[in-house]
């Protein structure tokens, strides 16, 4: 945010503060670019050790489309909530309306980590294991990775919250905020890829 002094110039301070968020932003975007190349690596190793055999066959007999669905509405209901936020904290700068419903999305990431936790331990308990076979090995990496995002997303969301109730939305939090927004949308999008290329994929054998 450029501010005028008195004359009309923009200071020396608050170009240099604007130019570091500029570039902040920047930095964050080239992160996101280099994690959903990382991503699509792992997805396309999944593609090389796919195959038609009684292992995936195993697996199918064990993955609830139901499950799928039902984390699919709690991550986009999450998101959407966060959004919602980060729109009435920068229009309405109201900060006890902003907690309120940062939490609730925060409740909703949460169920989508819990429900994913619980059903990587269910198919381990089953045998399922990544030193079984490769095929195996590509699924628990992308599952995996997609939902250590979350949670980094998730502490990353209570960090920002106990942030803004303590200094409001200043310079930082707000290069933070919106950085953490585009963070979401990026799970978002990830997750989608893999319920196409994973799970859907696993339906069709």
């Amino acid at each position: 945010m450029v501010r005028y002094n008195i004359g009309g110039r923009v200071s020396s301070h608050d170009q240099f503060i604007s130019e570091k968020n500029d570039r902040t932003i920047f930095g964050f975007w080239i992160y996101l670019m280099s994690d959903i190349l990382l991503f699509v690596s792992f997805i396309l190793v999944y593609f090389v050790f796919f195959e038609r055999s009684t292992y995936l066959l195993d697996l199918k007999k064990h993955i609830d489309l139901n499950v799928v669905f039902l984390e699919t509405v709690l991550l986009l209901i999450s998101n959407l909530i966060f959004q919602f936020s980060q729109t009435s904290i920068v229009v309405k700068k109201n900060r006890k309306f902003f907690m309120k419903v940062l939490s609730l999305s925060l409740i909703f990431g949460t169920m989508f980590f819990l429900i994913e936790i619980c059903k990587i331990f269910s198919l381990l308990q089953l045998g399922f294991s990544p030193k079984k076979n490769a095929i195996f090995s590509a699924f628990f990496v992308v599952i995996g990775i997609h939902n250590l995002h979350i949670f980094f997303g998730l502490i990353w969301t209570i960090v920002l919250g106990i942030r803004v109730s303590l200094h409001n939305l200043n310079e930082k939090n707000l290069i933070s905020l919106k950085c953490l927004g585009e963070f979401w949308n990026f799970l978002d999008i990830v997750w989608f890829l893999i319920v196409t290329a994973v799970y859907l994929l696993v339906e069709t054998l």
